[in-house]
């Protein structure tokens, strides 16, 4: 008999640690000891919210002296040296002998060929006396003469070609005898039809004879002075 309340001694004592083993795992694995149930790890307010660090106001503003740098180079001053005012060069003058080379005797220039190549011969400076006017009908021309010299322009009209009359006087001048035109007594228009004046040519006294060089003409009141 006493035999058994030893061992049911021993059977309660091991179911005792059993439960309490069973009861402290349960703790440590976070049950609820009374019903067994999963008890959760409570959230954990303790730990104030992360406020976060400061906001980084970084480094002040740098402000060491401001870098004025070199002075400007106001270069070095103009030269101002004294001028030289040495003597003036007094040399000698070039006194070495003048130019005494030869004169130019080139041939002497004698002035156009009389009578002039191509040139038409009107006649004697006597045929033309002074304040009179002469119609050379062969070379188409009226010859004239005043105090000033010798000259001559054509007599055929620029209006139609009809010949012009040589002039009685300066004062009458000409008149074709086709269409009326009039000429002063140096060949120049005066009255229509014609609308041009009449070419003056070129006159040379040569040898007591005078020439016409049609293939020039000259400006109205050209005159060739006779020695």
């Amino acid at each position: 008999m006493t035999t058994q309340s030893n061992s049911d001694s021993a059977s309660l004592t091991r179911r005792n640690m059993l439960a309490f083993g069973v009861a402290a795992a349960a703790v440590a694995c976070g049950a609820d000891p009374a019903t067994g149930g999963d008890a959760a790890t409570p959230i954990d307010t303790s730990t104030p919210t992360d406020t976060a660090t400061p906001t980084d106001t970084a480094t002040p503003t740098d402000t060491a002296q401001a870098d004025t740098a070199t002075p400007t180079d106001t270069a070095t001053p103009t030269d101002t040296a004294p001028v030289d005012a040495g003597p003036a060069d007094a040399g000698p003058a070039d006194a070495g002998p003048a130019d005494t080379g030869p004169a130019d005797t080139g041939p002497v220039d004698a002035g156009p060929a009389c009578p002039p190549s191509g040139a038409t011969m009107l006649g004697a400076v006597t045929s033309f006396p002074v304040g009179s006017w002469r119609n050379v009908k062969a070379a188409r021309v009226i010859v004239g003469r005043d105090a000033r010299g010798i000259f001559a322009y054509t007599s055929v009209c620029t209006h139609s070609g009809c010949t012009v009359p040589a002039p009685a006087s300066t004062a009458a001048g000409s008149t074709c005898p086709c269409h009326g035109s009039r000429y002063n007594a140096e060949g120049m228009v005066t009255g229509g039809p014609a609308a041009r004046s009449l070419s003056n040519y070129e006159v040379i006294v040569c040898g007591g004879d005078v020439y016409l060089n049609m293939a020039r003409t000259v400006a109205v009141g050209t005159r060739t002075a006779v020695a």
